[in-house]
């Protein structure tokens, strides 16, 4: 009662995606996916007249996947099995703490939230009217931090292009929320409270 078959649309896994899409010579494979429930969700018909596991409304969340990667696409359309298959789990940690939270938004958690509050504090504005600007800044100053702890400065190649453009994005979404004081400072403390003993 708790599994459910899906077509290659919902349950396939290729760079490209479905089988049909793969270019000659790529990899991919059914997927089998695990879903959690969220009891306070109620559907929204907007995805459709019934609410299914698969379904995308926000009701179930995928918080895991085991790839089975079985194929190689062929020149003829065809698919030919891999001469060496694995399996390819991934699960997302904030996924599996929103389930155990039982809470659907994955940045209301012990590894964000604390970094949110911080800039909730000094920007005026609440988390629940500007999710999209708040989760950007949680999540790309936390990647700063993690980039430069690993000694990565911030110039114009390599990683330290991409630390450069992660911290120019936090900053452009404080600015459409409104903040004109050096918020990155108060948000990057957040993190280095967090993670202090690591």
């Amino acid at each position: 009662g708790r599994i459910f078959a899906y077509p290659a649309k919902k349950n396939w896994w290729s760079r490209s995606g479905t089988p049909d899409k793969m270019p000659v010579g790529e990899p991919g494979g059914p997927d089998s996916e695990v879903f959690y429930e969220f009891s306070d969700i109620e559907h929204d018909p907007a995805f459709g007249p019934v609410c299914h596991v698969n379904c995308d409304c926000g009701r179930f969340l995928e918080i895991g996947n085991s790839v089975f990667m079985q194929f190689q696409k062929q020149t003829d359309g065809s698919f030919k099995e891999l001469p060496q298959r694995n399996i390819d789990f991934g699960g997302g940690l904030e996924r599996i703490l929103a389930a155990a939270n039982d809470t659907s938004d994955v940045f209301v958690n012990d590894l964000h939230w604390p970094i949110i509050a911080a800039v909730e504090a000094i920007s005026g504005h609440k988390y629940d009217d500007n999710r999209y600007a708040y989760q950007v800044i949680a999540d790309h100053v936390k990647a700063a931090m993690f980039l430069l702890s690993d000694g990565v400065i911030p110039s114009n190649k390599a990683q330290g292009y991409v630390l450069r453009r992660v911290i120019r994005r936090a900053i452009g979404q404080g600015k459409k929320l409104g903040i004109d004081k050096p918020f990155m400072v108060v948000a990057a403390t957040a993190v280095q409270k967090m993670y202090a003993e690591i």
